[in-house]
């Protein structure tokens, strides 16, 4: 991504489809109220809190990238949400939704591995050896790309319970490999 200044527009305007899609969950499902309340909340109040506590630096660029794509997978959840509840997807544990949900997820597995290594925040040099700092970021960007490919490769062959089991258990495998590989880089100096 480039170093361009996303506009406000895009994530307010992702935080009003996110209000717009639970607003009309809430419409298919009254008595689920106010769990279709919490999602329009939580992105402004997070947006708030952060541009809160940047106060008097330099709009981050960053929380509004992030406010924008998990606006977009809230949209998402509440778009599945919708169509289950005006069966649209198919009785048996819903399987179409859990997959493209799950392929989705794997997705956001493999950008963010990908993105991961392309923004190394600076480090101080005195307490980190950058080398190292900068081989367990790669390292973790390596490891979140093939979970987030073994993520969506479960999820699209797979039965559901397995490919459920198995792509939770490759991010946790990837989490600990990271860990793993952080304590033993011994990155102080």
């Amino acid at each position: 991504m480039s170093d361009q200044m996303m506009p406000r527009a895009y994530p307010l305007v992702a935080c009003a489809a996110v209000a717009g899609m639970a607003t009309y969950c809430a419409l298919l499902e009254p008595e689920l109220l106010v769990f279709w309340a919490v999602a329009p909340i939580i992105m402004p109040v997070t947006w708030s809190f952060q541009t809160y506590r940047r106060r008097g630096k330099q709009p981050s660029n960053e929380i509004r990238r992030s406010i924008f794509f998990a606006s977009l997978m809230l949209i998402f959840a509440l778009a599945f949400a919708a169509g289950t509840s005006l069966d649209l997807f198919d009785a048996d544990e819903r399987t179409w939704a859990s997959r493209s949900y799950g392929l989705l997820m794997g997705g956001t597995l493999i950008i963010l591995g990908n993105y991961m290594p392309k923004n190394l925040p600076p480090l101080d040099e005195t307490k980190f050896d950058m080398a190292k700092a900068q081989m367990v970021q790669r390292f973790a960007g390596w490891a979140l790309v093939l979970a987030g490919i073994g993520y969506a490769l479960a999820w699209f062959v797979l039965p559901t319970m397995p490919a459920n089991i198995i792509a939770s258990g490759l991010v946790l495998f990837a989490t600990a490999l990271t860990l793993s590989r952080r304590h033993f880089a011994r990155l102080g100096v």
